[in-house]
């Protein structure tokens, strides 16, 4: 018996009350990470291609399912069993009927004495009743579980046509074949679309017969080590990551599912800090010490998030043992301490342990396979208040077989990764899909081409055929934000809208809304879905077709679009309760296009887009999907650069001083947005004059822009500067002129005055008493100050000016500088220059330009 109905009724769980009525999403999630092939010299892994598929397979047939039943077997673990009606038995299958046993639920799972609530695994495909599939897969452990090789690699959904697909969308499936294959051997870009399943056959067929020591099944059971053919292959190359795995975040009844950690917003918070608890074994060639600190700096990515608040706490708590799969001795549900099923996927026991599977053989008993993946994590929880607060534990069990093991030969260090991606899953997150997607398939965006590597989020869902950095990107930021908000999250742009049906009306549950920033649609990129929004309280009527982002740059413009949630991203499972099977779009995927969404094609082509412009909270931004893939309407997608004039004139300005500012417009006369790239001199003296854009990241259509325009001539006279504007319109606009001439100053004496015939004969000079002298400032130009005067006397003598600051307009102006006797008390008689020589300097300043003139003190 391959469950136990004894437990299903023990837990107050009939088959009819296992899915549960009102929204929630799974939660409960793992990621896979396969090592399928050689890393060549640029670090890069192809993934499982069909030969690899064949020889890792215990068990190959084509089949279509009778029966799937989800439940708690012997063990106390969540399983989903499956009879299939055998079509075609490849490998490793005798009999007309085959029943295999997989790790999780397929559905939303209440117990009904305990309150908890039980997600499935996002990551093990889920296969419908009466649908037909090509399954390559593990043997079977000792307690009875498989799952497929590479998960959704292993896994052909076949159409009514014949054909079929697996959740990689066939990627690198025909990559590397030998020559004597004979199907594709060129074939070197991702397969996307379905292959004939009668081809696949043959050719997993020629290659059991050219390699018939693996044309027989071998599975691995007990605390074995994996299947020999396996083993050597592991051995032969050095292997990295593969994730597969589900959509974004958990959610319950429009809830996220997260910790309950006292905040000032949340006094009643239950926990200060998210606990964790370490076990005492190794991983792989990783000691205990190192492999929890990798874990402690993994966690420190997330808790780096800079609009997020991740109170992970400091130090982890000890579970006291070395967890390993030894089970035996001891009668379920109380094995003997150190057994997995202690710690695993049990609530409440008050533990969130990180469970170190040395050897691989945990992952073996639950897959079939100890090189099945590399790493899982979820959790679990009860909520009493429809989602709104949950008591919440989780777990990540880390494969050591990765880390010099049976199954590669990775380190903590090229490992990290994958704690970090398990860890966001231990948090609350689940599975995302933004470039990783693109990554995965070659497919480019737009015009942009395909995403780097370096932008592939941390919490994607599937392989990618590079390395992706441990690096958080947009999503994952804004991800973790949700869950663990800080106050700038709240001060981040936010778009929301609904996605219809092609009437307009009916709305669309489970599309895959991607926005990416038009100026950096690679780095600044975000995924949701729709029907699930992360920021609804209770449920409105209006979340069905639902979609709200948060986290977005403050006025940058966004290209909306939505798509098809891809296969390997779900495993075919249920995601709500909204849409109990993943909708098929009607039409292909589409951007959101402004006033011209339509699902008329002759008035909205799905490739036409309207960015949006990110504030705090944008709404209604719908999507009307279209039916069909053709379109008479044209993309008015095109920007044209119009300029408000192209000669600017500043008059004259004094040397080094500021002119008042002049504006060129920048329009946007066409469709698409348009963005200015930058100016660029033609000719001219362009050190005395100033080009300075306020144009954001870009315009759209019949929006403009300010340029401001200021003249500082460095010196005087004429002035000229000619520049150009780049922009990504098809046409530059014309060049602009810009003319000024550089103002200044001069001074000098007037005719000096002159001493009476009696005051030369030797009249007596009493102190306080003064001569004085005229002199005549004359300016070109206005300045925007006033001319500052001063005056330097020699020794025995003091000066001042009167006044000693003079505006200046253009016109002449006259002022004095006087010249009096010194301060001591004696009298003194001036004759003949004797007394008294030497100059006075005379000095004007307008803002950093100085003149001085020198007056010998005999011409007073």
């Amino acid at each position: 018996m391959l469950f136990d109905q004894g437990t299903l009724f023990r837990r107050g769980i009939t088959p009819r009350s296992w899915k549960v009525s009102f929204l929630s999403f799974f939660s409960l999630v793992l990621t896979l990470y396969i090592f399928p092939s050689n890393v060549c010299a640029s670090d890069t892994a192809e993934p499982f291609n069909l030969v690899k598929l064949t020889r890792r397979a215990q068990r190959v047939f084509v089949g279509t399912v009778i029966s799937r039943e989800s439940g708690f077997d012997s063990l106390s673990l969540p399983v989903t069993v499956y009879q299939f009606r055998v079509e075609q038995a490849i490998k490793g299958v005798t009999g007309d009927v085959i029943t295999i046993k997989q790790t999780g639920v397929a559905e939303v799972v209440l117990d009904k004495q305990t309150g908890v609530y039980t997600f499935p695994l996002a990551v093990i495909p889920i296969y419908q009743p009466g649908e037909k599939y090509l399954l390559f897969l593990n043997g079977d452990s000792v307690e009875g579980y498989t799952s497929p090789v590479g998960l959704g690699y292993g896994v052909f959904h076949i159409n009514p046509a014949g054909e079929a697909t697996n959740d990689i969308n066939n990627a690198g499936l025909l990559q590397s074949l030998p020559e004597e294959a004979g199907m594709d051997v060129d074939d070197t870009a991702p397969r996307r679309g379905g292959i004939r399943v009668s081809d696949l056959v043959d050719q997993t067929q020629r290659t059991m017969r050219r390699s018939p020591e693996i044309s027989s099944a071998h599975a691995e059971t007990g605390q074995s080590a994996a299947t020999v053919a396996a083993i050597e292959e592991n051995k032969r190359v050095i292997r990295r990551p593969v994730e597969i795995g589900s959509n974004i975040g958990g959610l319950f009844s429009g809830h996220p599912i997260r910790y309950n950690v006292a905040t000032a917003a949340n006094p009643s918070g239950s926990v200060s800090a998210i606990p964790w608890d370490v076990e005492t074994g190794t991983l792989g060639n990783a000691s205990n010490a190192a492999a929890v600190a990798q874990v402690a700096a993994s966690f420190g990515i997330w808790s780096g998030a800079p609009t997020a608040t991740v109170p992970v706490a400091q130090s982890p708590g000890l579970l006291g043992v070395d967890i390993d799969s030894n089970c035996s001795g001891t009668a379920v549900p109380n094995p003997i301490t150190s057994c997995y099923l202690n710690y695993y996927n049990r609530f409440p026991d008050g533990r969130s342990p990180i469970i170190f599977d040395n050897d691989g053989s945990i992952v073996n008993a639950l897959f079939g396979s100890r090189c099945a993946l590399g790493g899982l994590g979820g959790f679990q929880g009860t909520t009493n208040d429809g989602g709104i607060t949950w008591t919440v534990e989780s777990y990540v069990i880390l494969n050591g077989a990765y880390l010099g093991g049976s199954c590669g030969a990775n380190t903590l260090s090229s490992s990290g990764r994958i704690f970090t991606h398990e860890l966001g899953h231990f948090l609350g997150l689940g599975h995302t899909v933004v470039n990783g997607e693109l990554v995965i398939s070659g497919i480019p965006y737009l015009t942009f081409g395909v995403p780097p590597c370096s932008s592939v989020e941390v919490m994607l869902s599937n392989s990618t055929p590079c390395s992706p950095p441990n690096t958080l990107q947009k999503d994952d930021i804004a991800n973790i934000s949700t869950l663990y908000p800080n106050a700038s999250f709240a001060n981040t742009g936010k778009i929301s809208g609904r996605v219809f049906r092609p009437d307009g009306s009916t709305p669309f549950n489970c599309a895959n809304i991607v926005l990416r920033n038009h100026s950096d649609p690679f780095n600044d990129a975000f995924g949701t879905i729709t029907g699930v929004s992360k920021d609804f309280g209770a449920i409105p009527v209006t979340q069905t077709g639902s979609y709200s982002q948060q986290g977005l740059v403050l006025g940058h413009d966004y290209v909306i679009g939505a798509k098809q949630i891809p296969s390997f991203s779900s495993g075919s499972h249920d995601i709500t309760q909204l849409c109990t099977t993943i909708p098929t779009m009607p039409g292909p995927a589409e951007f959101y296009n402004g006033q011209n969404e339509s699902s008329d094609p002759a008035v909205d082509n799905p490739a036409c887009f309207t960015p949006v412009t990110a504030q705090t909270n944008v709404t209604g931004i719908n999507i009307t999907l279209n039916s069909s893939t053709g379109s008479t309407a044209s993309c008015n997608n095109t920007p044209i650069a119009a300029l408000s004039g192209t000669a600017f004139s500043f008059g004259t300005v004094f040397q080094r001083q500021y002119s008042s500012p002049q504006t060129l417009t920048l329009t946007n006369t066409g469709g698409g947005t348009l963005t200015l790239n930058g100016v660029s001199a033609v000719t001219g003296n362009s050190v005395d004059f100033s080009v300075i854009p306020n144009c954001g990241t870009g315009l759209h259509s019949n929006q403009s822009c300010n340029i401001e325009l200021k003249f500082r001539p460095l010196l005087a006279g004429p002035r000229s500067y000619t520049f150009s504007l780049s922009t990504d319109a098809p046409v530059n606009p014309g060049s602009v002129a810009l003319s000024g001439t550089g103002g200044e100053f001069s001074f000098a004496l007037t005719r000096p005055s002159r001493p009476t015939r009696s005051q030369a004969a030797g009249a007596n000079l009493q102190m306080g008493t003064a001569r004085s002298l005229e002199m005549q400032l004359v300016s070109t130009g206005v300045a925007s100050g006033p001319a500052r005067l001063s005056c330097n006397a020699p020794s025995g003598v003091q000066c001042r000016i009167e006044p000693d600051t003079l505006k200046l307009d253009s016109a002449t102006t006259k002022f004095v500088v006087v010249v009096i006797t010194d301060k001591t008390a004696r009298v003194r008689r001036l004759v003949k220059r004797a007394i008294v020589t030497g100059n006075v300097e005379v000095r004007a300043t307008v803002g950093d330009l100085s003149k001085a003139i020198t007056i010998p003190v005999e011409q007073f």
